[in-house]
């Protein structure tokens, strides 16, 4: 017995260790997480210090170029007000104007190149908010674009003969409440913005509708007058209505 005993595994002796295992992995997995968030605020703030940074560098040279260009662009005011301005060669003007555009530009580097900011909390939340406004604009675009898709998709697979909705002497509210039967979003407050844009739409493809039917009606009536007359001799020397009530006299056909 005392030997079937000392050959009995002792499973409590490996339980132990296994649950230590698990703490230990645990706690690996905790301080990992950790170190993580705190890498995570640590990339943000350097991000947001990189960001702010570019905005300032940006922002710099934007005033120095101008300050820049306006110097030039004053110089060569200036030198045409001179009554000895066409003398000049323009390879001279512009290395006067450029001249003049260093100067001011390193006068403004020494102003601008550095910018010191006072307030860097206030700087940092006016980045901040432009940044949302960006980002809102954005979405809203993307909602708009969204929206007049589906408004022309349902417009243009829907109506077929424009001229009747928006032919000439229609007015814009017959027009746009045609529209807005066929599609039914331009109802909504939301797209009230769209509504002008649809119905110059309108016009411009029911416009466009009339152009190729009176093309196609021109093709017709050139291939008609082709086929009917065989002897363009007959009508030499004749013009304008002359000629017109010559070729409707002589081929009835062409008036029906």
């Amino acid at each position: 017995m005392s030997e079937n005993t000392k050959a009995r595994p002792d499973h409590r002796s490996r339980i132990v260790p296994i649950i230590l295992l698990g703490l230990a992995a645990i706690l690996i997995i905790l301080s990992v997480v950790s170190f993580i968030l705190q890498g995570s605020d640590s990339t943000k703030t350097s991000m947001e210090e990189m960001r702010t940074n570019a905005v300032l560098h940006a922002a710099s040279e934007g005033l120095i170029n101008n300050i820049a260009q306006e110097a030039r662009a004053d110089k060569l005011t200036e030198l045409r007000k001179d009554k000895n301005f066409r003398k000049r060669g323009l390879n001279e003007v512009n290395a006067i104007c450029d001249e003049a555009m260093e100067e001011a530009r390193t006068e403004a580097e020494k102003l601008y190149a550095n910018p010191v900011v006072k307030d860097q909390a206030a700087l940092d939340q006016a980045i901040s908010t432009f940044e949302k406004e960006l980002a809102d604009s954005a979405a809203l675009s993307v909602q708009e674009k969204a929206a007049y898709s589906e408004i022309y998709v349902q417009l243009y697979d829907n109506i077929s003969d424009w001229k009747a909705i928006a032919g000439e002497g229609i007015p814009e509210e017959s027009i746009l409440e045609s529209l807005e039967e066929t599609a039914p979003e331009l109802k909504k407050d939301t797209n009230a913005h769209l509504r002008d844009g649809f119905v110059r739409m309108a016009r411009d493809l029911a416009a466009a509708q009339q152009a190729a039917e009176e093309a196609e009606l021109e093709k017709q009536f050139v291939n008609q007058i082709a086929a009917d007359v065989s002897d363009w001799t007959v009508y030499s020397g004749l013009e304008g209505n002359n000629l017109w009530e010559k070729l409707t006299a002589d081929h009835p056909s062409l008036t029906e």
